[in-house]
């Protein structure tokens, strides 16, 4: 810090040294900082889709439509695909007649879904009697 001829004549007090210092060091802190680094597009696509819940709306279109292929067109008609919970998709069915037939075809609808939705890993399907469709 370049002195003038008036800081020569009088030397500064300890309360003004305290204030000068005070002051530098405020401005340190109001330096530039850099911020963090920009996110990458597809990060930012990926947690909008994911608060928007297309990504679980895909799923579920997905799932329906595998079920529907495995089932046979028939039978999807009168279910409904519910969520994958560890393995085990849940789906509603409008009676325990088909409930009971779809039970005793498990083994064959876990192994089509398991090759359809390898991402899913279905390991088992669980069948609950309910209410399915609009009518």
């Amino acid at each position: 810090m370049a002195r003038s001829k008036a800081a020569a004549k009088h030397p500064p007090t300890p309360e003004l040294l305290r204030v000068i210092e005070d002051i530098e060091r405020t401005r340190g802190d109001q330096r530039y900082k850099p911020r963090a680094r920009p996110k990458k597009m597809g990060d930012v696509v990926s947690q909008l889709l994911a608060r928007r819940g297309y990504g679980q709306q895909e799923t579920s279109a997905a799932l329906a439509e595998a079920w529907k292929i495995a089932a046979g067109e028939g039978i999807a008609a009168q279910t409904r695909v519910g969520t994958v919970r560890r393995g085990t998709l849940e789906v509603v069915v409008a009676n325990s007649a088909i409930s009971q037939e779809l039970t005793f075809r498990k083994a064959q609808l876990v192994g089509e879904l398991a090759l359809r939705l390898p991402d899913h890993k279905i390991t088992n399907v669980r069948f609950r009697t309910g209410i399915v469709g609009s009518s």
